[in-house]
């Protein structure tokens, strides 16, 4: 009994299998894929506002300066209380 495999590899594991496991490793792959963007965008996000603050800060724009810290803040709370809902308490 011969198995089907898949014309190429196209989720570039360097293995030749199935169509299925071929296409799960695609979705897998995508997935990914979509995770690391969005934590580079939070991260450049991040990084810009603290920027902002820092240039705010220097040029006596405090109200500014404020608004900048607290966003930054904020998503780091809203960070933390995800991750804990997302963890067992024991």
């Amino acid at each position: 009994m011969s198995k089907h495999l898949a014309k190429k590899d196209y989720d570039g594991d360097g293995k030749l299998e199935s169509p299925e496991k071929e296409y799960k490793g695609v979705k897998d792959k995508a997935i990914k894929s979509s995770k690391k963007s969005k934590k580079i965008k939070k991260v450049v996000k991040e990084s810009t506002d603290i920027k902002n603050f820092i240039n705010a800060i220097s040029t006596k724009k405090y109200a500014l300066a404020h608004k900048y810290i607290k966003q930054v803040v904020e998503d780091k709370i809203k960070a933390r209380i995800s991750s804990s809902l997302n963890k067992p308490l024991f």
